[in-house]
């Protein structure tokens, strides 16, 4: 027996749905073996499919095929089709939801946590061992609020109606007053100052080279206590907020003191020999 190839008879039957169906779903379940088979019926049956192709009806039926879809390439009509076979497509398979990014980032990083949580620790020792693309984070993260003030305090107003951030705000603020006292005293001084729509103002390093100056004792009783800032002119009689305008007082002097224009007085062997005098001392 030879394995010539002939024609295929001609079909008695008519191919319904479940027909073509279950042809599809026999070529599913065994792909790779219906791809091997037809591969190796290629290889051994080469010199006899070239005959067949050969033959005249084949060739014509070609030609004809060749025809009919060249037909369908008229400027248009291709892209009609195109349209019309997606759309046919499309409505065989089905539907799938409308993808949600916030889901699938949510599904990703519950399935990756720990790989997620490794390649974090890794970014993060590169980017404190880089003071210069700190640097330069710092100065990006500056300038986006300086320009978006609104964004800033509704992010802010967001973050804080949680009470655990709340409760974590308030500790660390705590303690950064008691580390920073005379940045805080400086803020205070800089909002007195907005509020009587006054002028001037001084820095940290100028309030400390004022208590320096007057060896951390108040200006008045002359004890050693802890200072706060006064104004020799009181905001509320046009004075401003210049380091000329300032004395360091302690609580109770400054408390007594109130609205009054009093000068610091300089006593006794503290600064020099003689009678108590009321002068003004630091001026820059």
């Amino acid at each position: 027996m030879t394995n010539e190839i002939v024609n295929p008879p001609e079909r008695i039957y008519k191919t319904t749905e479940k027909h073509r169906a279950d042809q599809k779903e026999w070529y599913r379940l065994h792909r790779e073996e219906a791809l091997a088979w037809s591969k190796r019926f290629r290889d051994e049956h080469s010199e006899e499919l070239k005959a067949y192709r050969n033959r005249p009806e084949v060739k014509e039926k070609k030609r004809e095929n060749s025809k009919r879809y060249a037909a369908k390439r008229v400027p248009g009509e291709q892209a009609r089709y195109a349209r019309e076979w997606r759309a046919k497509q499309a409505a065989k398979r089905p539907k799938r939801p409308p993808f949600d990014p916030v889901a699938y980032r949510k599904k990703y990083y519950q399935e990756h946590r720990e790989k997620i949580a490794e390649y974090s620790k890794i970014a993060y020792q590169k980017f404190i061992n880089d003071p210069e693309r700190r640097a330069r984070k710092a100065a990006k993260l500056r300038e986006k609020r300086r320009n978006n003030p609104e964004y800033q305090r509704a992010l802010r107003a967001k973050s804080m109606s949680k009470p655990e951030v709340r409760a974590r705000a308030y500790v660390l603020q705590n303690k950064w007053k008691k580390e920073h006292k005379d940045m805080v005293l400086a803020q205070v001084n800089r909002r007195r100052t907005r509020e009587y729509t006054a002028s001037g103002s001084f820095t940290v390093l100028e309030w400390k080279a004022l208590c320096a100056f007057f060896k951390h004792r108040c200006a008045m009783c002359r004890r050693k206590r802890k200072l706060t800032v006064d104004h020799i002119i009181p905001l509320s009689k046009g004075g401003s907020s210049f380091i000329s305008n300032i004395q360091p007082l302690c609580q109770s002097c400054n408390s007594m003191k109130h609205n009054k224009i009093m000068l610091p007085t300089i006593t006794g062997p503290l600064f020099h020999i003689g009678e108590q005098t009321s002068v003004p001392l630091f001026t820059f």
